[in-house]
């Protein structure tokens, strides 16, 4: 059971971290976007 929960956990944080990852990488783009062709 304690590996299945840290499975779930490593999944969870790794998840998240990709979904703000990508988050960020947007945020940038946009600025970097408009900054340029705006």
């Amino acid at each position: 059971m304690d590996d299945l929960k840290d499975n779930v956990f490593v999944t969870l944080y790794l998840s998240l971290t990709a979904v703000v990852t990508v988050g960020w990488l947007g945020v940038v783009g946009y600025g970097v976007w408009h900054f340029l062709f705006g």
